[in-house]
């Protein structure tokens, strides 16, 4: 999935007056989790890769880090940054509750497919 194309997906679903540039964000800080909790904890990412975050002037066409079909977590994600915003504290907290679940079904399947990176402990005698 695109920048693009999820912020189209949210707008379509859910009316609101926010930015481009607040909704590029949005997605910024869900993938900068997934990068951190995720990827950077686990093997496969290559050589020299590294996630420095999206902003106005990322093209609209990136691709964002969490393939399909687990990219609903963009949705949920945005939803629930627009709900905090508008201080509607129940949809807030069903967003959430969306985004939570929609994350940690993405993160088993990485888990299952990527060893954890391991940590390499020294001790000086």
């Amino acid at each position: 999935m695109t920048i693009q194309a999820a912020i189209d997906n949210i707008d379509a679903k859910k009316a609101n007056m926010f930015t481009m540039e607040q909704k590029i964000q949005w997605l910024s800080e869900a993938d900068g989790y997934v990068w951190r909790e995720l990827y950077k904890t686990h093997e496969g990412i290559p050589a020299g890769v590294d996630f420095v975050g999206y902003d106005q002037d990322t093209e609209m066409d990136t691709e964002l880090l969490v393939p399909e079909p687990y990219s609903n977590i963009y949705e949920h994600w945005m939803a629930a940054q627009m709900d905090l915003k508008n201080a509607e504290s129940g949809k807030y907290t069903q967003s959430m509750i969306g985004f939570n679940n929609a994350y940690q079904t993405y993160a088993d399947y990485y888990n299952r497919h990527h060893m954890p990176l391991q940590i390499v402990r020294q001790f000086k005698f």
